[in-house]
C-alpha cells in the first residue's frame, strides 16, 4: 500500500501536475498493476508546505501557468529531516503531558493547511479522520506514528457502544519521531507499532543520532528534557539486504532506503539464523523498477519502469503534449471530515 503511492505520484516537473497523483481513485490500484487488493480508494491526502521548520523538498512544476498548487503536494513522497522537537499541545493535538515532543516538520506537515487551496483545506490529520492511517515509508511512516497516536489520544479508536478499536502501525524505514515521553505515551495507549527497516539504511538512525532509546538510562533522565533526545517506538523487526542472493552486494544509500528492497527483505525472511527464501513470489524485478538493486546475471535493467513516449499524447492539432488529468483530484471528497473535527473541537 505505501508503495503504491510512488508508483502514483507525479515527480515530473515538466508536468503541470506535479506533485499531485496521476492515478484516478477509481482505478487507482487497477492502473497501478496491483488489481485485486480488495481495497477501494475513500479519499486522497494532501498536506500543504507551510512551515519553515522544514527543508522545501517538495516537488513543483515548471510549468509558468500549471494549475496544481506549488506548495501542495499529495501525499506520496519523501523528505530530509532537520533535528528539532516541538510539543504536540502546541499544534492543538491532544496531550495530557507537556512534555511530549515530535520533530516540528513531521508535526507541521501533519497539521497545517491552507483555506485558499481546495486541496489543503483539510490538514494531513483532518483529512485522516474519515480513514484511519496506519502505514507508511519513511516520512510516511513518521506520520502514519503521529495519525496513530493522534486517533488513541483523542479517543477516536472508542465507539458509541465504548468498545476500543485496536490500532496498529506499520512504520517501514521510519525515522524517529519524538522523545521518550512520546514513545510511552503512545504504547501507553495501546498503540501497536512494528518498525521494519534494513539495517544498513541511515534514516531509521535520525534525528537522535547521539541521544536516543540506546542511552544509558542515566543519561536519558538527564537529557530527555533537551530537544534533540529521540526515542524510536514499538516493536522492530530488523533485515539485512545482504542476506539476499538476489541483491547487488554494493548499494548506495539511496538504494538502502528503497521500500521496494524492503518488501522483498521482508518475502525472504524466516527468522534470526534461517535461509533466505522468498515466500509469496513477489517478482525481484520490482527493486529494479525505479532503482538499480538487483545483480546483473537476473537481466533486469535498471530503471525499467517506463511511460511510452514519457506521457506525451497527441492533441486535436497533431501536437505532443503531457494531456490533462480531467479532474482527478476533484472526484473524492471525504463526506463527513466536519463531523469528526466538531468531535475534536476544530470545526
Amino acid at each position: 500500500m505505501a508503495q503504491s503511492c510512488y508508483r502514483a505520484f507525479d515527480h515530473d516537473p515538466f508536468s503541470r501536475y506535479c506533485g499531485s497523483c496521476k492515478v484516478p481513485p477509481e482505478t487507482f490500484f487497477q492502473g497501478l498493476g496491483m488489481g485485486g487488493s480488495g481495497y477501494e480508494i475513500t479519499s486522497y491526502i494532501y498536506s500543504s508546505n507551510t512551515s519553515n521548520l522544514i527543508p522545501k523538498f517538495f516537488t513543483n512544476s515548471i510549468h509558468p501557468d500549471g494549475p496544481w498548487n506549488p506548495v501542495v503536494n499529495w501525499m506520496g513522497f519523501v523528505a530530509e529531516l532537520m533535528n528539532f522537537l516541538k510539543p504536540v499541545s502546541a499544534q492543538k493535538l491532544a496531550s495530557r503531558d507537556p512534555g511530549i515532543k515530535v520533530m516540528a516538520g513531521f508535526l507541521h506537515i501533519y497539521t497545517d493547511k491552507d483555506q485558499n487551496c481546495p486541496y489543503s483545506r483539510f490538514s494531513a490529520r483532518e483529512q485522516a479522520r474519515n480513514e484511519i492511517t496506519i502505514t507508511g515509508h519513511s516520512l510516511g511512516s513518521a506520520l502514519a506514528i503521529l495519525s496513530a497516536y493522534d486517533i488513541a489520544e483523542s479517543g477516536l479508536d472508542v465507539l458509541d457502544n465504548m468498545r476500543e478499536i485496536p490500532v496498529s502501525v506499520f512504520s517501514f524505514s521510519g525515522p524517529r519521531v519524538g522523545n521518550t515521553r512520546f514513545q510511552k505515551r503512545v504504547e501507553g495507549l495501546g498503540v501497536k507499532v512494528l518498525r521494519v527497516f534494513n539495517v544498513h539504511d541511515k534514516v531509521p538512525t535520525v534525528p537522535g543520532l547521539v541521544l536516543n532509546e540506546h542511552t544509558s538510562s542515566l543519561v536519558q533522565r538527564i537529557t530527555d528534557w533537551t530537544t534533540w533526545f529521540y526515542a524510536h517506538v514499538g516493536e522492530e523487526l530488523c533485515l539485512d539486504h545482504t542476506r539476499s542472493p538476489f541483491v547487488k552486494e554494493n548499494l548506495d544509500l539511496s538504494s538502502m532506503h528503497n521500500l521496494e528492497l524492503l518488501l522483498h527483505l521482508v518475502d525472504g525472511y524466516h527468522g534470526t539464523g534461517t535461509k533466505f527464501l522468498l515466500a509469496s513470489g513477489r517478482d525481484k524485478a520490482l527493486m529494479n523498477m525505479d532503482d538499480d538493486i538487483l545483480k546483473t546475471k537476473y537481466l533486469i535493467p535498471p530503471h525499467w519502469a517506463q511511460v511510452e513516449n514519457k506521457g506525451l499524447r497527441k492533441n486535436e492539432k497533431g501536437e505532443w503534449e503531457l494531456p490533462k488529468h480531467n479532474g482527478i483530484e476533484d472526484r473524492l471528497r471525504p463526506e463527513d471530515i466536519e463531523h469528526h473535527l466538531r468531535k475534536l473541537g476544530l470545526a
